[in-house]
């Protein structure tokens, strides 16, 4: 695929993830580039992402049909959901999608709708932007919840000391006043 393929766009700006589909070649190619979380309006409130991420796409093209086969990667940075420590974990999604350059009845766009990876554009469309598609790819694939390991012991809940580096003198038995009437049924 030719640079021109990727780089191009109508209102003069850069858009790696916006390719050129009159610049596509037929027949086979593969395309990487890096995209930022910002460029990609990818935003969390658990997560920073410390790295652009990596697109690596092959591309087929044939008679105005265009498939998108590829990955998605990026590191994502959170907290542990136990002790709080930081913790970088790796993430990957698969992306596929088919465009196809046509005129459309009703009826075919009706039965693709519920359809991610099938996209039918006009006939006229000189570009597609896969921002959309990566975006989606890759927040499904963003965890829950991260642990700075699989035994992670967390905080005590009493004093707050990280567990995985202290053991403190706190009980285990605390028992909250409103669960009293309840511990007394338990041990009629």
């Amino acid at each position: 695929m030719t640079p021109a393929a990727v780089r191009q766009t109508n209102d003069g700006e850069t858009h790696v993830a916006v390719i050129n589909l009159e610049a596509v070649e037929e027949g086979f190619s593969s395309l990487q580039f890096e995209i930022s979380a910002d460029e990609l309006e990818l935003k969390d409130k658990f997560y920073m992402f410390p790295r652009p991420f990596r697109v690596t796409l092959d591309v087929s093209c044939a008679s105005n049909t265009f498939g998108f086969r590829g990955r998605i990667e990026a590191e994502v940075r959170g907290d542990c959901c136990r002790c709080l420590a930081p913790v970088e974990e790796a993430v990957a999604a698969s992306i596929e999608l088919l465009v196809q350059r046509k005129e459309a009845s009703a009826e075919e766009l009706e039965a693709i709708a519920e359809e991610e990876i099938v996209r039918i554009v006009d006939p006229g469309t000189q570009e597609f932007d896969l921002r959309e598609p990566l975006r989606d790819g890759l927040s499904m694939e963003l965890p829950i919840r991260v642990f700075c390991d699989a035994d992670c012991k967390g905080l005590c809940s009493t004093c707050g000391q990280n567990l995985n580096e202290v053991t403190c003198e706190c009980t285990e038995e605390t028992s909250d006043p409103r669960w009293e009437a309840l511990a007394k049924l338990r041990h009629s």
